[in-house]
């Protein structure tokens, strides 16, 4: 193993840990029965270091790092209104959203908290500056909601990149599949990728090595990228879907 792929296997064992631990120090959420039934695993991919959030007045998650992720067992939450806040400055923001029943999802939250811009959309590049106000706007925060299913005409593996990046244009290149080109607040897919893949990502002047492996039962993935101390990182987010896990369960029952 060379020393590159030795240092990304390193710092991904690391966030795993930060996951695991993260995880399970969350509220219990989970319902052993219930006939309409949502999984959603919650992605704190805005560009502040820390946010908390809390769902219709229940506050939930009190300090959710950047780039972390939260289970998605089958869960209560149905939906309803978000309070996100910034813990560096207590900047808070509301965002209404109704998830699907019965369905598999991954939940983004995206934005930098700025209040110089109309809340509408996220900055994009090459825009002119809003006109001046005496009043501030709410912080630029969105939801992006992407469900785990794939559509009647795609093919596994399918590989998401979201653009979080503020005023950012996200270009991906692939070898075996071309290049994406993705505006901030949008995201693009690959579609019937390899379990193991290289991607050349370039943003704010960087250009970023993505590396996706998998072992065991295939899943799709969304590859998020946003702020972290000023400089564009990413997160990896697999896709859980009733048939991979129906899938490990069978690797685990054949490994007994």
């Amino acid at each position: 193993m060379s020393e590159r792929w030795l240092s990304v296997y390193l710092i991904d064992m690391m966030k795993f840990l930060s996951l695991m631990i993260f995880a399970c120090a969350i509220p219990a959420l989970c319902l052993a029965q219930d006939e309409d039934w949502v999984r959603v695993q919650i992605v704190n991919a805005t560009c502040a270091e820390d946010i908390s959030v809390s769902i219709d007045d229940e506050l939930l998650y009190p300090n959710f790092p950047q780039g972390l992720y939260t289970a998605d067992g089958k869960t209560r939450i149905k939906g309803g209104t978000f309070q996100i806040t910034k813990l560096r400055n207590q900047r808070e923001v509301e965002r209404f959203i109704q998830l699907p029943k019965n369905t598999d999802q991954s939940l983004f939250i995206i934005g930098d908290f700025s209040i110089d811009v109309p809340p509408e959309e996220m900055p994009q590049p090459e825009v002119d500056a809003p006109p001046e106000t005496d009043d501030a706007y709410p912080p630029n925060v969105h939801l992006v909601l992407l469900p785990h299913t794939l559509e009647p005409d795609q093919e596994p593996v399918r590989v998401r990149f979201l653009n979080a990046v503020p005023g950012q244009l996200l270009t991906v290149h692939s070898e075996e599949s071309g290049e994406l080109q993705i505006l901030p607040g949008e995201h693009k897919a690959f579609i019937g990728q390899s379990s193991e893949t290289e991607y050349q990502a370039k943003i704010s002047g960087d250009t970023v090595p993505v590396h996706l492996r998998q072992e065991g039962p295939l899943r799709n993935c969304t590859v998020v990228f946003y702020l972290a101390e000023g400089r564009a990182s990413f997160a990896r987010i697999f896709e859980n879907t009733k048939a991979f896990r129906e899938a490990s369960m069978a690797e685990m029952e054949k490994d007994e």
